[in-house]
């Protein structure tokens, strides 16, 4: 999997997180985080010359953009071929996080902030419930989780910790957060009554799709 990733320009120790970005999608490449929101420095449109971000977020955390599902930016597939369902991307994930931290031990210590946006929605969640369920397999109490999954016995275990989450304008349930749409235009003012009722009706119509 291809990544770029920054360190916190504040002094980092073992406390500072790592935050992996996951752009939505899917198959929408990290690097446009890296470049437009989040990243250390934004592109001028006019020339595609760089200026630094004041609000980039490794001015205080290390950032790790990943290039994910497979298939997505420079993160070619093998011969496998790319993942059909979130748990196949959320596999091949934390492989390639594992994969990471392995090749950089001396990050191992710090936690792991999983973060994203718009279909990241699902990415994250599902990213992280799986990094728990290794977690639990290899601790011993996998059984005692309330949603366990199958992953397989031959998953390594996290050679990092998950120290939380996070996702902005998460694309998470897709009926009803369109059923609501409508609702929320009006309640904000963008739209009136008339304005509601059609937004209403062709929102039920893509959910009906």
């Amino acid at each position: 999997m291809f990544y770029v990733f920054f360190e916190a320009a504040q002094h980092a120790d073992d406390t500072t997180p790592i935050i992996l970005w996951l752009q939505g999608g899917p198959g929408c490449s990290s690097l446009f985080g890296m470049l437009y929101i989040n990243g250390p420095c934004w592109v001028n449109e006019d020339d595609m010359s760089l200026r630094p971000n004041p609000g980039s977020w490794n001015r205080l955390f290390g950032m790790l953009f990943v290039e994910q599902p497979l298939g997505t930016g420079f993160s070619v597939p093998g011969d496998q071929g790319i993942p059909r369902t979130e748990v196949e991307v959320a596999a091949d994930l934390y492989a390639g996080l594992n994969n990471w931290y392995r090749r950089y031990p001396h990050y191992q210590r710090r936690p792991l902030i999983v973060t994203g946006e718009s279909y990241a929605g699902k990415y994250v969640p599902s990213l992280s419930h799986y990094i728990l369920q290794a977690t639990a397999l290899h601790q011993g109490y996998l059984s005692k989780l309330q949603h366990p999954r199958d992953i397989g016995s031959e998953v390594d275990a996290p050679l990092f910790t998950l120290g939380g989450l996070a996702i902005g304008n998460g694309w998470t349930d897709a009926p009803t957060q369109q059923l609501v749409q409508g609702e929320v235009a009006w309640s904000m003012g963008l739209i009136d009554t008339e304005q509601r009722r059609q937004v209403d009706a062709l929102s039920q119509q893509v959910v009906e799709l």
